[in-house]
């Protein structure tokens, strides 16, 4: 990012205190800016409404700074929204023409038949092959089959990594549970050295 500079020094205080007071203006305008635009899409906008709006907003926005590109603008808006969402909970949505939920349908099929194909195999063995994907695809990296191949390792990895990791976490939680349940009825302070022991040590 380019950084701006000054010719020269400037009346420091009297500065200060101006820039202060642009940037809490700014703040209370960007407030009452994402109030307006929450007011204008409800809080579960459909997608046309949101598109009108957003349309609506892009156009305020080249009127301030008509120099700006339709590249910058479309940028402004995604900043806008994410505070957006921030403050009021309000996210894009998502189309709903037939056309799009026809190609989110094939998408959804797509995935239940890559994960029923792999259905088996568990992420050791997912890695080992992406592994062994990898340097096939290191010899030629031009192969459209092993890109392929390395998509669809990745992807299901990706899923069962984090079916697994919430497994563990659950788990995880029931044990914890069960342990400070048992820890409150303890009465024996010998059993309870031992654990703390225990458990120290698997914490090195």
């Amino acid at each position: 990012m380019n950084q701006q500079t000054v010719a020269s020094a400037i009346d420091a205080p009297t500065a200060a205190t101006e820039a202060g007071s642009l940037f809490a203006k700014s703040e209370i305008e960007a407030k009452e800016a994402l109030e307006i635009f929450a007011r204008a899409v409800g809080t579960a906008p459909t997608y046309e409404t949101w598109i009108t709006e957003r349309t609506n907003w892009v156009n305020g926005y080249i009127e301030v700074k008509p120099n700006a590109k339709g590249e910058a603008a479309d940028k402004a808006f995604s900043r806008f929204k994410d505070r957006l969402t921030d403050s009021y909970g309000i996210s894009a949505p998502k189309s709903t023409n037939a056309a799009a939920e026809k190609k989110a349908a094939e998408r959804e099929k797509k995935t239940a038949e890559i994960m029923a194909k792999h259905e088996t195999q568990t992420p050791t063995m997912l890695r080992a092959q992406l592994e062994a994907a990898y340097a096939t695809l290191a010899k030629n990296p031009e192969s459209k089959a092993a890109n392929s191949v390395v998509k669809e390792l990745r992807q299901v990895l990706k899923v069962k990594q984090s079916a697994e990791n919430k497994a563990q976490g659950e788990e995880l939680a029931t044990a914890r549970k069960h342990v400070k349940e048992l820890v409150s009825k303890c009465t024996d302070i010998s059993l309870l050295d031992q654990l703390v022991d225990l458990l120290e040590g698997n914490a090195q």
